[in-house]
């Protein structure tokens, strides 16, 4: 499984510290911005930037994998090179859900002119070299879990742990706050022509430990007849698992929707191989040195 976990100060004033995992295997590092912008959130009648409502805060709590979509134009320059829509599956996520919040965009997008992270519109926006390790990373058959958790102290007695470090986000405004192409729309338009699935509460999650989650489900997702059964094959509705690559036409699959399916230890090991082979290419300055990024 593949797990993307995100340590986000609470008063959301900083960068969260990102780790990107498959399995117990750590692929990368980086910084993300889990924080939205008051403008927006203001614009959204959503003044105190609530998580629990449209525009607020991201909700912190488990999701997981929907829908991606490769970006052009205006798009790609405020939110990268793909967007990926997960939905809420426990903690203040699912309450959320209740009050409209029915998906949470996570995208890149280039930062502000003091270099710095940008807020969002309520999303999660990673860096660029972030975004790009994650999309050539995923493969269709794996689960994809997204969790956000406020950041805590480590115990008095854990004194080799190093604090989780932070940095201060841009104030520079996003981009594109008006439809059809903000984020609250694109997040809307991706469920919209993403296929139905099996809906999954947090029962179906059995939490083992800090860093690993087991889907109860996947045993029977994988006999082939559940809708959760990755369509692979030549052809256009084959999606990125069948075109290979994830800068599909956007008419490919329903706007690039996975389903979810089992995670074959091969298919690690390949990962494994992979992120060995990018990190040998990397020069020394690479987001992915996780010798050098934040300790969890």
């Amino acid at each position: 499984m593949m797990k993307l976990r995100l340590q986000v100060p609470p008063d959301r004033e900083g960068t969260a510290a990102a780790t990107l995992n498959v399995g117990t295997l750590k692929i990368a590092t980086g910084e993300a911005a889990a924080t939205a912008h008051p403008l927006v959130a203001k614009k959204l009648g959503n003044a105190d930037c609530d998580p629990l409502r449209v525009g607020g805060h991201p909700p912190f709590g488990a999701y997981r994998f929907v829908a991606t979509r490769a970006l052009e134009g205006e798009q790609r320059a405020e939110y990268g090179s793909h967007a990926l829509v997960f939905e809420p599956v426990s903690g203040q996520a699912l309450e959320a859900e209740s009050f409209g919040r029915l998906g949470l965009l996570v995208h890149g997008g280039g930062p502000g002119k003091d270099g710095r992270l940008r807020k969002t519109q309520g999303g999660v926006r990673l860096s660029d070299a972030l975004l790009e390790r994650v999309m050539t990373t995923f493969i269709p058959t794996m689960d994809f879990v997204l969790e956000l958790a406020p950041v805590k102290p480590a115990a008095w007695w854990a004194f080799w742990r190093a604090s989780v470090r932070t940095h201060p986000l841009s104030p520079e405004p996003p981009g594109l706050i008006n439809a059809p192409l903000d984020e609250h729309t694109l997040v809307q338009a991706m469920l919209a022509n993403a296929p139905r699935r099996p809906r999954r509460t947090a029962d179906d999650y059995d939490r083992r430990d800090d860093d690993r989650w087991r889907d109860r489900d996947r045993d029977s997702s994988s006999s082939g007849s559940s809708g959760d059964t990755f369509r692979g094959g030549g052809g256009e509705s084959g999606g990125a698992g069948a075109s290979g690559r994830w800068d599909a036409p956007s008419g490919v699959d329903q706007a690039g929707r996975i389903a979810a399916g089992v995670a074959a230890g091969a298919a690690i090991a390949g990962i494994a191989a992979a992120a060995a082979a990018h990190d040998a290419r990397s020069d020394a300055g690479s987001m992915t040195d996780t010798g050098q990024g934040t300790a969890y």
